[in-house]
């Protein structure tokens, strides 16, 4: 009689669309916390770069004690990839020599650049983390 005036049973639609929902929902999850781990290191990233960019302050010839102090900032990462650029300098807006006479002061800066492989557990998370910190010299 109940198929007769259109009227089916509901008794499991739940159940399926439940099963339906938690695989990616669970995924969704999953890559949040994947994302979230990869923001966690690029902040420390980001602290042990400006370590270095701080060492970079007392002396910036000295690629090694910028690397150490990195490295110090970050223990816990092993397989680092430390990038010290050069001095360079600015007369206003434009890169100029170091040498070179600015009529409004020369800005000297110092650049650190740091990464790390990052292992995502979902394929659509980042493959590394990298972090840049530019400090001007006085």
């Amino acid at each position: 009689m109940r198929r007769i005036l259109g009227l089916r049973r509901r008794a499991g639609t739940a159940s399926i669309e439940l099963a339906l929902l938690v695989p990616v929902l669970a995924a969704v999850l999953v890559g949040m916390f994947d994302w979230g781990l990869a923001i966690e290191q690029r902040i420390r990233l980001q602290t042990a770069a400006r370590a270095g960019a701080q060492q970079a302050l007392r002396t910036p010839a000295d690629t090694a004690a910028i690397t150490a102090a990195v490295r110090a900032a970050a223990p816990d990462f092993a397989s680092l990839s430390i990038n010290p650029s050069p001095i360079w300098c600015e007369c206003g807006t434009t890169a100029t020599a170091c040498t070179s006479a600015c009529e409004g002061g020369l800005a000297r800066f110092v650049r650190v650049s740091v990464s790390h492989p990052f292992s995502p557990i979902t394929p659509a998370g980042p493959t590394s983390v990298s972090a840049n910190v530019t400090l001007r010299l006085q």
